[in-house]
């Protein structure tokens, strides 16, 4: 289905996706910036509109918005999600600004001998002491300029600092997280959604000091590169970034014009995972991460408290959730019942909060994808629509992208339960309309 006279372009990120400010930071479940350019043209909403996107990761939703003169509002649950957003409000005219206090940053980095030094570090868990040491180094260095001047905090644990962390500053937190991944490469598997830790101390990876600020300038240089690439736009309108659920967001009833969104996916992706050595970086130990991941949408941690199956999930929903419990291999009754419950009850509620603040005859657009649970179908798609239908949203379109890579064909434990060339594993663009 869909209007032959509309078609966006897919929300897959392809290597023309990734010039300009889209190519600073490779979110694996990140969408194009193309698509959100289209859905927006498409709609032709008042450039006063407000524009939503719960699940804001990388900040794409509120970038396009923000440069078509929309007012822009995002929220994510990852504080480390919160900086590449702020990072991507930057503007072309900072650029010189930024070079000038890269020199000052670097420099200053160099001359530090005593180093913010815990009892302990997030960050000692993949690295020696004296990597670590370099790290933090260049960290307060960035802190002395936009924060308090001799003074280093643990930005995760100063919640009004990390709110109002000015773009400039977040633009040098990027490129440490950039420097991370790069350090970071034999920590990494084929899941592009995992990160290893060491077996033992003595695997800790040891870099030297000019090497890591080698590494911190090289990525400032890429990071600007990709921002002299970014287009000027006639359009700005007003970008409002937070760290919230989507199951309670922090707006008024009705206030919201259109969102445009990817749930998390139904395929157990560890979303906080994907980014601990990020969140080590802000501070975030083990018992923090746990936390996050606990409160994450489609984590593979299961809540205290187990949720109850509702009827306004849908007919689909519930013969899904049936399917998995009646399932013959080991814990379907039990945890894995019991995470994709979980999953459906906070993918439920979160539609629930946006159709609270959104307009009437407000619209909506969703990327989702299918996936399996052995073999299993978990037709999101088809979950979703329902889901929408009892708030009384019309479906306005629907689009199909097929795709060989995706997140189904991962485990590949799981392949024996299924032919290795079906074609079920799709992202889906899901056009909403709410009913007055």
């Amino acid at each position: 289905m869909g209007n032959v006279e509309f078609i966006p372009r897919t929300p897959k990120r392809n290597g023309s996706q990734r010039k300009g400010k889209a190519g600073f930071y490779d979110f694996y479940p990140g969408y194009s910036t193309g698509f959100v350019t289209d859905i927006l043209q498409y709609w032709d909403l008042m450039r006063d509109s407000v524009i939503l996107d719960p699940w804001n990761g990388s900040g794409t939703t509120t970038e396009v918005a923000a440069k078509l003169g929309y007012r822009a509002i995002g929220y994510d649950l990852n504080p480390v999600m919160f900086v590449v957003a702020r990072a991507r409000e930057i503007s072309i005219a900072q650029c010189s600004f930024i070079s000038e206090v890269a020199e000052k940053i670097v420099e200053q980095a160099k001359r530090y001998r005593k180093y913010p030094i815990f009892q302990t570090d997030p960050l000692d868990d993949w690295f020696v002491n004296e990597t670590v040491k370099t790290l933090r180094a260049i960290e307060r260095s960035v802190q002395s300029v936009f924060f308090r001047p001799g003074e280093y905090i643990r930005l995760l644990h100063h919640k009004k600092c990390l709110l109002s962390i000015p773009s400039e500053a977040a633009f040098f937190y990027l490129a440490l997280f950039r420097v991370l991944k790069e350090l970071s490469l034999s920590f990494r598997s084929s899941n592009p959604t995992w990160i290893k830790k060491p077996k033992s101390p003595d695997k800790r990876k040891r870099f030297s000091r000019d090497f890591i600020i080698g590494s911190f300038e090289h990525q400032v240089n890429e990071l600007l590169g990709l921002l002299r690439d970014e287009q000027r736009s006639d359009y700005h309108g007003e970008t409002v970034l937070g760290i919230s659920s989507s199951e309670s967001l922090p707006l008024k009833e009705e206030t919201v014009h259109g969102v445009i969104t990817s749930p998390p996916y139904c395929t157990r992706i560890d979303y906080a995972v994907l980014t601990r050595l990020e969140l080590a970086l802000l501070g975030s130990d083990d018992r923090n991460l746990t936390k996050l991941r606990e409160c994450m949408i489609g984590s593979p941690l299961t809540r205290s408290n187990e949720q109850e199956l509702k009827p306004e999930w849908g007919k689909l929903c519930l013969e899904t959730v049936a399917s998995i419990h009646n399932h013959e291999s080991k814990a379907s009754k039990t945890y894995y019942r019991r995470t994709y419950v979980q999953y459906f009850h906070a993918l439920y509620e979160s539609l629930k909060e946006i159709n609270r603040v959104l307009k009437r005859d407000g619209k909506c657009a969703f990327v989702v994808q299918n996936s399996y649970y052995k073999e299993v179908y978990i037709d999101l798609g088809t979950i979703v629509r329902e889901m929408a239908d009892s708030l009384r949203w019309e479906v306005t379109d629907q689009f199909d992208y097929y795709f060989k890579q995706n997140m189904i064909r991962i485990n590949t434990r799981s392949n024996k339960y299924r032919e290795k060339d079906d074609t079920k594993g799709k992202e889906i663009v899901l056009l909403f309309q709410k009913r007055g």
